[in-house]
């Protein structure tokens, strides 16, 4: 199974889903998840509800398979390298609320 992934301006969040790829390679090792949502330029919750990062993954698709699999996180956040802390992959428990941050892509899990 292979994590679709699209992600569009506008401030809304944009379903995603999976695609069934059962025998298929996954060539870029990414891990299997569940469908996901994207906002871009958003970022939530505070720092302390930060429960794992990955320095230097920027890939939006890796980085919600990543928060998938995290049994603690319903929420990643993207950020390049113009966005401090960047770049990088935070994984987040989801409590608090969704905030403008230019720049970040907020991805959160269906679980």
């Amino acid at each position: 199974m292979l994590l679709v992934c699209v992600c569009v301006g506008g401030g809304g969040w944009v379903a995603v889903g999976e695609a069934d790829t059962a025998g298929a390679a996954d060539e870029e090792g990414e891990a299997e998840a569940g469908s996901c949502t994207f906002q871009q330029d958003h970022d939530v919750g505070m720092p302390n509800t930060i429960v794992d990062s990955i320095p230097g993954l920027v890939d939006q698709g890796q980085c919600c398979a990543a928060c998938y699999a995290s049994p603690k996180c319903t929420v990643a956040i993207v950020l390049p390298a113009t966005v401090a802390p960047g770049p990088g992959c935070w994984l987040k428990s989801g409590e608090g609320a969704a905030y403008a941050k230019k720049g970040a892509v907020a991805c959160r899990t269906t679980r």
